[in-house]
């Protein structure tokens, strides 16, 4: 699933390569809902590259300086984060059983709403839409809810090729079992320690719309 997911991500990297672009997509009633929005689950976070060989990797590296740029991010826009990269390495139960199932859930709804039409050609830097139909997952979270005591699960992510990346954020309501918001950013450079904060920052800030 995440290398199908991967492959996608590449070939719309090639479209966008000489500018900047976000998407962002919604569910209806988002725009009500985001203002609930307090506690948050962050699950395993991904930032693959390609390495000097040209094979894609996972880098740990990154991803430690991913989750600092994140703490720091939700720090000064005061919502309380539980994080659950630790699960990941040290492959704890929770992690296997319902980390692990929710996040390739998470990945398989989104991948079945998006395709190369849904992107705009012209000259917008940002574009903002209702989701034509909300992404469903699986009804089979709600005890992860009840024990952090919050349905908001966010997945985060990046992936770097040649100078150009691909940063995406997905935000879950499993409760209700659905996507509510989506955002997809395509970035004509790499992403470095210098700059990661301000491209985590400034898009968690319009989840929030603060």
């Amino acid at each position: 699933m995440i290398i199908k997911t991967i492959t996608y991500l590449f070939f719309l990297l090639a479209i966008f390569s000489c500018r900047n672009y976000a998407r962002i997509d919604y569910d209806k009633n988002f725009e009500h809902e985001r203002k609930q929005i307090n506690d948050i689950v962050i699950l395993p976070i991904v930032f693959y590259e390609f390495d000097s060989n040209e094979d894609l990797k996972n880098s740990e590296s990154k991803e430690k300086e991913l989750l600092e740029s994140m703490d720091l991010a939700f720090t000064n826009l005061n919502k309380k984060v539980i994080y659950t990269d630790s699960f990941k390495s040290n492959k704890v139960p929770e992690y296997l059983n319902h980390l692990v199932p929710l996040q390739k859930d998470i990945i398989r709804s989104s991948d079945l709403h998006q395709d190369p039409y849904m992107f705009s050609f012209d000259d917008k830097k940002m574009t903002r839409k209702f989701f034509v139909q909300t992404p469903k997952i699986q009804p089979d979270y709600l005890d992860f809810s009840e024990k952090y005591n919050t349905p908001y699960v966010i997945f985060i992510g990046i992936f770097s090729n040649k100078g150009k990346s691909f940063h995406y954020i997905i935000l879950a309501d499993i409760e209700k079992s659905e996507i509510i918001y989506r955002r997809l950013n395509f970035i004509n450079k790499k992403i470095t320690r210098s700059n990661l904060y301000p491209v985590v920052y400034n898009s968690l800030i319009e989840i929030f719309n603060e």
